[in-house]
């Protein structure tokens, strides 16, 4: 059985970040990292924002926690598209 995983890295502090791995499904049902990624996050206006400030006008959650980046790995360790 190859299932396929969602790894997100959230933000903790400034300056540390946890690995969080999410099984998703079977890689046979042709689901694609992107899918799973746009299932299992929100994205939130960012409240700080401003015109021409530098910040982003929208953030990454996953359960209350900023998304730093995100990959999709299947039981053999190979990566998924």
């Amino acid at each position: 059985m190859n299932m396929l995983f969602l790894i997100l890295g959230l933000l903790t502090n400034r300056t540390s970040y946890e690995l969080v791995k999410i099984p998703v499904g079977m890689v046979t049902k042709k689901v694609t990292c992107e899918q799973a990624f746009y299932k299992y996050v929100k994205f939130v206006p960012n409240a700080n924002y401003k015109l021409n400030s530098m910040d982003v006008w929208m953030t990454t959650k996953y359960k209350g926690k900023t998304v730093l980046f995100h990959y999709c790995k299947d039981t053999l360790g190979n990566f998924k598209k």
